[in-house]
């Protein structure tokens, strides 16, 4: 059930790639051509994603909340950014990066948890280091911004969950992440032998 969860979540971010499907037929084609791309060929499966995934997106698709987002301008999807953490790399992918209405930059993450609207501040929650590492990749684009929000939106119940970050905050992240860094490398079986070719560690968000 768990990978069945993690993969509906890879088909929805890999259907809103390239923006809001115009209509259901194009959903469907979508949906389809996502199938094929994550070898999806199991009939069952195919027709439980076939009721379920254009249930959670559809409504997404007719609201204020996605016009919003797919309707700005300026935008960039599935930005892959990397960044140096004192002798260590920091890798992370935003899902959607977009300007909005103030001119500031912001992250929309979509989740696809099933949950009811009483649960979202207490899932979003769940999702603060996450939310974290969106924030400090999000400051080493645009470090002229005065805040940087992160926002969830968790297609069922249809309801937002977002944290705005100062610089400050940034900053403390940048410390936060590099004393955990430090922590997994003392627990690595190399330690500080590795190979001459791969000196630096490389970690994911």
């Amino acid at each position: 059930a768990d990978a069945l969860s993690l993969l509906k979540g890879k088909i929805v971010h890999k259907m809103l790639e390239d923006g809001l499907p115009a209509d259901e037929g194009e959903l469907l084609a979508r949906l389809d051509d996502a199938f094929f791309q994550y070898e999806i060929f199991d009939e069952e499966e195919r027709t439980d994603f076939r009721r379920e995934i254009p249930a959670l997106m559809l409504p997404f698709i007719a609201s204020d909340t996605a016009q919003e987002i797919f309707g700005a301008t300026a935008f960039h999807n599935e930005l892959s950014l990397t960044m140096r953490i004192a002798d260590d790399f920091f890798t992370g992918t935003l899902d959607r990066v977009y300007q909005n209405g103030s001119g500031e930059w912001e992250v929309i993450d979509y989740k696809t948890n099933n949950i009811k609207a009483a649960e979202v501040q207490k899932t979003g929650e769940k999702y603060g280091m996450q939310m974290k590492g969106y924030a400090l990749l999000l400051a080493q684009v645009f470090p002229e911004q005065t805040d940087y929000r992160v926002r969830l939106y968790f297609l069922k119940p249809q309801r937002m969950f977002e944290q705005v970050f100062s610089p400050a905050d940034v900053d403390a992240i940048k410390n936060e992440f590099a004393g955990i860094i430090a922590q997994i490398k003392q627990f690595q079986p190399f330690g500080d032998k590795l190979p001459a070719d791969r000196d630096e560690n490389e970690h994911r968000a």
